[in-house]
């Protein structure tokens, strides 16, 4: 009974997955990745030149 419910359940999760929405969601992540690995890049950077001046 319980693995028939499971198998109910994960088809009805499957079947609610709009492919566009993953999509969207997958670039959105990636945007937010490449901006977070930018910033913390840049800022690696400019706190490898400053160590020095000070």
């Amino acid at each position: 009974m319980l693995r028939a419910l499971f198998m109910i359940a994960a088809t009805s999760a499957a079947a609610s997955l709009d492919p566009a929405r993953v999509l969207i969601f997958l670039a959105a992540l990636g945007t937010a990745a490449v901006y977070i690995g930018a910033r913390w890049a840049f800022n690696l950077r400019v706190a490898v030149d400053t160590t020095p001046a000070r």
